[in-house]
């Protein structure tokens, strides 16, 4: 009772889980683009510049301000640069990432796996085309089937064999693009974020600096 095309099964389930990291990772490539268009929205300049003015006010007034607002303005103008740039430093090191070493093998992945369908359809015609005779075949017709059909069990292995190098080939592409996805739109923006919050804790411990400066 056992179907070669069982043997695909583990692909059908890698397929699924590739969909859950392709929603994850279009929905990373979509938060970005979301903080993108908001970091470079008229509003969040204008912020940019007012704390660039407060900035420069305070340094060159220094003695005509309270001596909590230098370190204030100093800090404020930091971290909104320091926002304003992480999302464009995200997406130009993600490309240049993809560029330089994943482009080539996602390329190659991706054509592998459209040709993988046309790789089992052929299998499957091979099959089909020793299937037993229709009911409605002559005795004679019925009789040389089974034959043939006889002797084609015995090359059962075969028809396995190519069922398990198809999915043995789909399945090595599929986790190959599964790692660059996750790469590309999970891991790196992740590394990218933890370092934008480390700059911002050195920025918040720089009290020696706002105060000398």
């Amino acid at each position: 009772n056992f179907a070669p095309g069982q043997i695909l099964d583990p692909v059908n389930d890698l397929v699924e889980r590739f969909s859950w990291i392709m929603l994850a990772s279009s929905t990373s490539l979509g938060l970005q683009k979301l903080l993108l268009t908001i970091f470079s929205s008229k509003g969040f300049t204008v912020a940019i510049m007012l704390s660039l003015l407060l900035a420069v006010f305070a340094l060159w007034y220094r003695g005509r301000q309270p001596a909590w607002f230098r370190p204030l303005a100093y800090r404020s103008a930091l971290i909104l640069l320091i926002i304003r740039f992480c999302i464009p430093a995200v997406a130009l090191a993600s490309e240049g990432l993809f560029a330089l070493f994943l482009e080539e093998q996602y390329s190659a992945s991706t054509e592998r796996l459209e040709q993988t369908t046309e790789d089992i359809a052929r299998v499957n015609r091979s099959a089909e085309a020793e299937l037993p005779a229709r009911a409605d075949a002559s005795l004679l017709e019925r009789a040389q089937r089974m034959v043939d059909s006889a002797a084609a069990s015995m090359n059962i292995e075969a028809y396995i064999e190519r069922y398990e190098g198809v999915a043995a080939e789909a399945s090595e592409h599929a986790v190959n693009l599964i790692v660059i996805f996750v790469l590309q739109t999970i891991l790196l923006p992740l590394l990218l974020l933890w370092l934008l919050l480390r700059m911002l804790k050195r920025v918040m411990r720089l009290e020696k600096f706002f105060w000398l400066s």
